[in-house]
Formats: C-alpha cells, sequence, structure tokens
C-alpha cells in the first residue's frame, strides 16, 4: 500500500513537471511578440520557476537514461565553476544565463520519465500549441514576402515580419530573429509535423498535417539558410528512407549500405526543391507586387469621368511607364539565391579566420584552454580585433567551438560525449525493428539541430525555443529504448 502510494505521487509530481516544461516553452515561444512583458516576467519568473522544475527532476525523477542526464549535470556545474575562476564569485553577473541553462536539464527529463503513453498524450498537446503558434506566424511571413512589405507588430511597433534584402537576395526573417534563427524555429514546427503524419490515427489528418508542413517547408525555403535547408534536405531524405527499411529484413549491413545510398540520391533533391519553390513563390510575388502598384497609380474609377481626354492619355502613359518600372524591378529582385556560393565555401562565410582565433587566443592566454572566458567580449576578442577580417563577430557560428571558448575543454569534452552518446542512440532507434516509424520521427529534430548549430551558436551556452526543444527532443531519443521495453513488458503480461 505504501508503495503504492508513492508510486501515485511521483506519477503526479512527473505530470507536474512535464506541465512546468510545457508552459516554459510557450513563454519562450510567444515572449518576443510582447518582448517588453517578457524581460519583465522573466526577471521575476525566472528563479523560482527554474528551482522547482529542477528540484522536481533530483528529487522525484527517476532517469531511465543515467549517463548522458549526468553529463549534462557536470557540465551545468562546471560552467557555473568557470564564472567563479573568471571573476564572478558571487554568480551575480551570469545568474540569467546559469538559470535557463539549468532548466535545459529539466526538459531532458521530460523524455526520461514519462511513459511512452504520457509522451504521446503530451506530443499531441505540444504539437497542437506550438504547431498553431507557427502557423499563424508564418501565413504572416509569407503575407510579407508576397507584398514586399514589413509588418510591423501593433503591440510593441517592431518588427513582425521583415523582407530583407541581403547579398543580392530577398531574406525572410521572423520578429527580431535573425533569417538563420528564423529558419530554424519554423524547422522546430515542421518536425513535429512529420511526427504527428506518422503518429495520427484518423488518414483524414494527413491533409491539414501536410499543408501545414508545406507553409513551414516554404517558411524555411524563403529565409535561405542554407545551414538549415540542408539540415531539413537530410531529415527528410531520413524520413523517406524509414517507409523502406520497415521491409528490409537482413543483415544490418544491407539496411545502413540501403540508407546511406538513398541519402546520397534524395538529400540533394529535396535541397534542389527550395530553389523550385522559392522561384515559384517569386513569380506570384512579382505578379501580385505589380497589381498591387497599378492599383496605387490608376486613377480612381469613380473621379475618371472628370478628367480630361489628355490627362486621360498622359495617365495611361504615366501608368505604363511606371508598370514598365516595375517589371524591371522586380526581374532584378529576384527570389532565387543570388549569393556566391563556391566564393563563401573556401571561407566559410568568413568563419574560417572565426575558427583560426580559436588557436590563436589559446596560444596567447593557455589558462583559456581551462577555465574559457568570462564574457563574450573576451571570448571574441582575437577573431574581431587580432585575426585580419573585416567583418565583425557576435559568436563563434559553431556551438562546440563556443562551449570551448566559453568553458574550457572539459566543458567541451563533456559536451563533445554527451553528443556523442546521444548520436549513437539516435543511430539505434533508426535501425531498430521494434520501433514504429512515428517514434523513429522523434530523432529529426535532434539531428536537424544538431546540424544547424555546427554552423551557430546557442546550445549548451544559451537558451532560446531552439535549445529548449532540442533537449526535450534529445529526451525523448535517449528514452526511447527503455520506453519500449516497457511496452514489450506489458504485451507479454497481457
Amino acid at each position: 500500500m505504501a508503495r503504492d502510494r508513492i508510486n501515485k505521487i511521483e506519477e503526479k509530481w512527473k505530470k507536474l513537471h512535464s506541465l512546468g516544461c510545457f508552459c516554459v516553452f510557450l513563454f519562450y515561444m510567444i515572449g518576443p511578440v510582447n518582448f517588453y512583458l517578457a524581460e519583465t516576467t522573466h526577471d521575476v519568473l525566472l528563479v523560482p520557476v527554474a528551482a522547482v522544475l529542477v528540484v522536481l527532476c533530483l528529487v522525484f525523477q527517476r532517469f531511465q537514461d543515467g549517463i548522458t542526464a549526468r553529463l549534462l549535470a557536470m557540465y551545468w556545474i562546471w560552467i557555473c565553476l568557470t564564472r567563479v575562476f573568471n571573476g564572478d564569485k558571487t554568480l551575480s553577473d551570469s545568474y540569467l544565463l546559469l538559470i535557463p541553462l539549468a532548466m535545459c536539464f529539466c526538459f531532458f527529463a521530460v523524455g526520461q520519465v514519462l511513459s511512452i503513453q504520457q509522451r504521446e498524450h503530451f506530443l499531441d498537446w505540444f504539437t497542437f500549441a506550438v504547431c498553431l503558434f507557427y502557423a499563424v506566424m508564418g501565413l504572416i511571413c509569407l503575407t510579407c514576402m508576397l507584398s514586399g512589405k514589413t509588418i510591423l507588430n501593433p503591440i510593441t511597433g517592431a518588427n513582425l515580419a521583415q523582407a530583407a534584402p541581403e547579398k543580392k537576395v530577398v531574406r525572410l526573417s521572423l520578429l527580431d530573429y535573425h533569417a538563420n534563427m528564423s529558419a530554424a524555429v519554423f524547422f522546430i514546427p515542421l518536425s513535429l509535423m512529420i511526427y504527428q503524419f506518422f503518429h495520427c490515427r484518423r488518414h483524414l489528418w494527413r491533409i491539414p498535417i501536410t499543408l501545414a508542413f508545406l507553409e513551414y517547408y516554404l517558411c524555411i525555403g524563403l529565409t535561405y539558410s542554407r545551414g538549415t535547408m540542408a539540415a531539413v534536405s537530410f531529415c527528410l531524405a531520413l524520413t523517406a528512407i524509414l517507409p523502406v527499411l520497415k521491409h528490409i529484413q537482413g543483415k544490418k549491413t544491407i539496411r545502413i549500405m540501403t540508407a546511406v545510398i538513398l541519402i546520397i540520391v534524395i538529400a540533394p533533391l529535396v535541397y534542389k526543391s527550395f530553389s523550385w519553390s522559392t522561384a515559384a513563390f517569386g513569380k506570384a510575388a512579382a505578379v501580385y507586387q505589380t497589381k498591387e502598384t497599378s492599383r496605387e497609380i490608376l486613377p480612381d474609377r469613380k473621379n475618371a469621368s472628370v478628367l480630361e481626354k489628355t490627362g486621360q492619355e498622359r495617365s495611361a502613359v504615366e501608368s505604363a511607364a511606371v508598370e514598365e518600372t516595375q517589371n524591371a524591378e522586380n526581374s532584378t529582385v529576384t527570389f532565387e539565391d543570388n549569393r556566391n556560393l563556391g566564393q563563401e565555401l573556401k571561407t566559410l562565410n568568413n568563419r574560417v579566420h572565426l575558427y583560426r582565433a580559436v588557436i590563436v587566443s589559446f596560444r596567447e592566454e593557455p589558462i583559456r584552454m581551462l577555465i574559457g572566458s568570462g564574457s563574450t567580449e573576451e571570448m571574441l576578442y582575437y577573431a574581431n580585433n587580432v585575426v585580419q577580417t573585416s567583418q565583425h563577430f557576435e559568436h563563434m557560428h559553431n556551438f562546440l567551438l563556443q562551449v570551448l571558448m566559453m568553458t574550457g575543454i572539459p566543458g567541451f569534452l563533456l559536451v563533445l560525449v554527451f553528443c556523442i552518446l546521444l548520436a549513437i542512440e539516435a543511430v539505434r532507434l533508426f535501425f531498430s525493428e521494434s520501433h514504429s516509424i512515428a517514434e523513429k520521427t522523434l530523432l529529426l529534430p535532434v539531428v536537424g539541430l544538431l546540424m544547424h548549430f555546427m554552423l551557430e551558436t546557442g546550445l549548451f551556452t544559451s537558451v532560446d525555443v531552439r535549445g529548449l526543444f532540442f533537449f526535450l527532443m534529445a529526451g525523448f531519443v535517449a528514452g526511447s529504448h527503455s520506453s519500449f521495453l516497457e511496452t514489450d513488458t506489458k504485451t507479454d503480461g497481457e
């Protein structure tokens, strides 16, 4: 009896913990819409909410995969020590970084402690909330790109969606995010739609799921973020392979070779499809913008009768001239990526200079290899002031190098081992013959975001919706083996 009571109490705490993480994610997702209110609420509620979630993790939860969870805990302890070693002895300057990082540990725990049925219910509600929000934001973004006009946020007056010209290409930006981050943000609902497509029990639901997927897919393409588009292409290739592997019975070598061949064939086609879709959207946008311009220039029909004949002819000529000018402008401002890919690959868009600065900083200040850097300015000093480059960097453009520069080699090794173990678990899940296709698609956001963060930062060193979603899905992947063992046990018992 006492044992049953304890189990019931633990089940309630697990649900409370998951609900808390769900609400925290919604806050980070919706907060940028009203960042004034979000900043005030963040500073007031961050400490108590994070403290409760961490306590629930440590006291009431039983981790199914202890190694990866311990690595995250060890990394958090080490990053706290590096802040102390770099002069912040009371952590008064770093707590706004350290407390959100502790919540990443809490998000990882969600997938570790929920049963398989609870995970399904959690993902259903999570998908509904997240995809509904980004479906609305995606429609606003597509309207912005279609009209070529920036849409302002009525609450804050900042940008809600923006079509920003950059290096001969117009790139989509959501809220105040950069185009690359906007692409990663839209990848979140896109990956959830893939999961729900295979998970839904009613086939009619696949119609709205497919439409929403295409909306997010087009939004990602219009950001022209090559790293994220490559990640999406790889993930969609993996998705296409899953039904094929289900029907291949045989040695693991055959299954692996089949997967590799299909990835090599499918991934480039998916990547090329971004160019086709954005080019088609660009033609539609050009037609729409031309019509809108002609409507603004042509006189109102109600007042047309009062115009003289010569005035009408002059107006017609001027209108035709304006339309020709507009068509010429539309022909030069294209929705195709005109950036020189070959030239940028040689220097990784000047990031080679940034990566070289890591060696310079370690050679000049060897202590950094142990305790890292105390601030972003200190971390990027050699990149922006010593190594010759015309570009000013604000981060390391690689999450592993960011961890290395911020926490030193010990923190880097902890993160590297965590990623390796997670990758091994993802490969096992992908080639497993016991798991369903829907369960296997949970590894797609983990793989895709890791590829995205190889050219960006925001993982292990800061917190936003991308990092929280990554750790949430990583917990599901790390706990996938135990969840299926639970299903097998119940089946055997029946």
